[in-house]
């Protein structure tokens, strides 16, 4: 075998070697993303699921159900504790649009639907009226779509009847 020969064998052998790094490093970049992507919607899931555990705070929970009948009814200081609970979850499905802008991952579309059924209820309705505004400007496209996705729904007291408060609690709290 002469030297040229050789050299070009050479060559052959190290384009082979550049090919089968290549593809080893975009392997390897996959999993990177696949791995960063899981992690992400992790600590999503786990922001969402803090968020929820303020409900097992009993007057949390009740004073949530009153404002979800009639935020306006409730005292200022109660409208604010609702009012940064509902951001919370506002805020949750806006940061999960970031990495997935059309809610096609089943994670984030559970928390957009939740945070869209929500805003559908009378009271959160006058909350949010007043404060979707923002984010029209901030976020457009999350809004439109938290919005669209309301709409098919039915009443959140229909599937979870143990949110809608009672006449007697409206009552009670309204006398307190």
């Amino acid at each position: 075998m002469s030297l040229q020969e050789l050299g070009s064998l050479g060559e052959f052998i190290g384009g082979i070697a550049v090919l089968v790094t290549l593809i080893y490093l975009a392997v390897q970049l996959r999993q990177g993303n696949q791995l960063n992507r899981s992690a992400s919607i992790r600590t999503f899931m786990h922001e969402y699921n803090e968020t929820l555990a303020q409900l097992k705070d009993p007057g949390f929970a009740k004073l949530l159900r009153y404002g979800s009948k009639n935020f306006d009814g409730l005292s200022r200081n109660d409208q604010a504790r609702v009012a940064v609970w509902l951001e919370q979850v506002l805020r949750t499905g806006l940061a999960g649009s970031f990495t997935d802008p059309k809610g096609e991952n089943p994670v984030t579309h559970h928390v957009d639907v939740t945070f869209a059924t929500l805003v559908r209820l009378p009271g959160f309705q006058q909350w949010w009226r007043r404060y979707s505004a923002p984010y029209e400007i901030i976020a457009p496209d999350y809004v439109r779509r938290v919005e669209e996705l309301a709409e098919p729904f039915t009443s959140v007291y229909e599937f979870c009847p143990w949110m809608e408060p009672t006449d007697e609690e409206l009552r009670e709290w309204a006398s307190s």
